[in-house]
């Protein structure tokens, strides 16, 4: 796990690349308890079962939209900035591999044929956002 941190900010934490590169953890929790958007890696196993569960209501405020990436095919590579618009870093992203932004801003460039993501943000979802970095 590379966890990027602001150069403006040295303490705030802005993204988290995540490559499951180690099949033995049987769940790794990716982001810290006090972000909204909650990520974690789990490894299952064969006929194992996740109890039947619910989550129930609870009042939060939420104050930013925070977002995560997986890539299920092919690659992409993700630029990365910081809290000032500044570009921080860049990597490529294969298949199984997760970016979280939790503050700062991110772009995205495919680089294979027919590349497969899922993305997950905190909601309600209200459209594009019109501020654009570059």
């Amino acid at each position: 796990m590379i966890k990027i941190y602001s150069q403006v900010k040295p303490d705030l934490l802005l993204h988290i690349i995540y490559h499951p590169d180690n099949k033995n953890i049987r769940r790794q929790d990716l982001t810290p308890e006090e972000e909204f958007l909650q990520v974690a890696f789990l490894h299952l196993k064969e006929n194992e079962i996740i109890r039947a569960h619910k989550h129930t209501e609870k009042l939060a405020t939420i104050n930013i939209t925070q977002e995560s990436l997986i890539v299920i095919k092919g690659s992409i590579n993700v630029s990365l900035f910081d809290i000032d618009d500044q570009i921080i870093t860049e990597y490529k992203l294969k298949q199984s591999d997760c970016v979280i932004t939790f503050r700062g801003g991110h772009k995205y460039q495919v680089l294979s044929t027919d590349a497969l993501v899922y993305e997950h943000k905190t909601g309600p979802y209200l459209g594009v956002d019109k501020k654009m970095i570059e």
